[in-house]
């Protein structure tokens, strides 16, 4: 019996299922206001699916305006030229509509509205002091839980790092998960927001911060994962590989989210060299996931097993270290084999030469490090990229 007492936190209202997202109308004028926002990416506004959302608002006699200017990984110049739009408009309402990126520069724009300055004071967790304007937010992809998080993902040009708000005030008031808005998603992105999601919930599975709670909701993502994602990776227009898809993520975003179990050294290493080398998110944590899991096998090993059960691995007969390994090989396996993306830093324009201070930036992420479930040196860091690269 583990005595070390825990929390678990999840406080956005989420309705999840087929045709959630036109409830965004009703679930807008339950928060109440007149004028909307509405932040997206072009992607949603050709396919419209923000245009759907639009609508839906209008209906319930919300004026609502439209941000379509999101980029992948948002930088700070762009999370600060929303934050001037929101606070000369004086918006009543946020409603975000997209993929992460599209979802996290909503979060940033509800708390920008009320709280002053530029938003770098409040990089770091826990340093937003007044709740944000109300906001629902409605993925279109399957991956990064951002709906149900509180924390919001920035890049800095200046330093070429990941950096992010983490805040009780970021979280969505409503999340509409509909497994419609992610039918559309080609094969590349399927694969690179599943993985995403499958980094969530692995990721959280070994934190040092887990509970039973967390526990249960990520080794069902990762079942969710390991058997839709590829039926998804294939077959887009399969709704029930979208649904379990959806339902992934969902559960991914709870547990990774800091309150919760995290994310540890995986994402450490993944923001060592993303933001410089233009690398995606999804890309990145494929990367580093399974060689951080071969890293850590040897603290994890009742949790690997598990893991390599939801691949349909008969391991109950092995010893429990061969049982583990077959977690690491499965997860490298599904993301270059059967996914087709990059399981090495040179696939992905990282240099060799790069590889120590790849190290170190990794180890400078302490909240994430410190959740790993097995210190890393900087010697075993150095070693752990090379083995990467």
């Amino acid at each position: 019996m583990n005595r070390r007492l825990k929390s678990f936190q999840s406080p956005t209202k989420v309705i999840f299922g087929i045709g959630a997202s036109e409830e965004v109308g009703e679930e807008a004028k339950k928060l109440g206001g007149e004028k909307a926002l509405l932040v997206t990416s072009p992607t949603p506004v050709k396919l419209g699916l923000a245009g759907k959302a639009k609508n839906l608002l209008e209906k319930e006699k919300f004026k609502v305006e439209v941000f379509d200017k999101v980029e992948p990984e948002p930088t700070l110049e762009l999370a600060n030229t929303i934050s001037n739009i929101v606070r000369e408009k004086e918006y009543d309402i946020i409603v975000g509509v997209g993929g992460g990126s599209a979802l996290d520069l909503a979060k940033v724009a509800s708390i920008m509205a009320t709280n002053p300055g530029d938003v770098k004071n409040y990089l770091g967790i826990g340093k937003v002091g007044k709740p944000g304007l109300p906001k629902i937010l409605i993925p279109t992809t399957a991956g990064t839980g951002s709906e149900v998080t509180q924390g919001a993902v920035l890049t800095s040009k200046e330093t070429f790092e990941k950096v992010g708000i983490i805040s009780k005030h970021v979280w969505a008031d409503v999340a509409l998960v509909d497994p419609l808005m992610s039918m559309s998603m080609p094969p590349r992105l399927t694969a690179i927001t599943g993985i995403d999601a499958l980094s969530h919930a692995v990721e959280a599975y070994m934190s040092k911060n887990r509970s039973e709670i967390s526990d249960a909701l990520a080794l069902q993502a990762i079942l969710l994962i390991v058997k839709n994602l590829p039926i998804a990776f294939n077959e887009g227009n399969n709704l029930q590989a979208r649904y379990n898809m959806a339902l992934a993520a969902l559960l991914g975003g709870i547990v990774v989210d800091p309150v919760n179990a995290g994310a540890c050294a995986g994402h450490a290493a993944a923001y060592a060299f993303a933001a410089k080398y233009k690398v995606p998110h999804g890309v990145s944590v494929g990367i580093t996931l399974s060689y951080v899991m071969e890293y850590n096998v040897s603290v994890c090993l009742e949790e690997f097993k598990n893991i390599a059960q939801t691949f349909g691995e008969k391991v109950d007969t092995l010893p429990l270290p061969q049982a583990a390994e077959k977690a690491v090989i499965n997860v490298r396996k599904l993301v270059g084999e059967t996914l087709g993306l990059p399981t090495r830093l040179r696939d992905v324009g990282v240099p060799s030469d790069a590889i120590e201070s790849l190290a170190e930036n990794m180890l400078r992420n302490t909240r994430l490090m410190n959740a790993n479930p097995k210190e890393i040196s900087k010697e075993e860091a150095i070693e752990l990229f090379r083995k990467m690269w």
